[in-house]
């Protein structure tokens, strides 16, 4: 009885390092090419809907990316803000 516990322990105990090492693995994958802006503020104009436009040009005219039309962005997602100025 107590080897096959032992057994059932160990086996567990593995799969248990394989999981872990799994979700590390994945985690790392999420964030891969991913960048984060935090600070740019949202124009009010209607020309400001378009968020690839707004993020290309403060690319280009305030980090000086002479080519960042040229950028291909996969999605572009702006957080929403509350009324007391924390994200949601």
């Amino acid at each position: 009885m107590k080897e096959k516990v032992e057994k059932s322990y160990l086996e567990a105990k593995e799969e248990a390092k394989k999981l872990k090492l799994h979700l590390l693995n994945m985690e790392v994958y999420q964030r891969r090419e991913n960048l984060r802006f935090y600070g740019i503020e949202e124009k009010e104009s209607n020309e400001a809907g378009n968020t690839e436009t707004m993020l290309k040009d403060f690319l280009q005219y305030h980090l000086d990316l002479y080519n960042s039309w040229s950028i291909k962005l996969q999605f572009i997602e702006l957080e929403k803000k509350c009324k007391n100025n924390q994200d949601l």
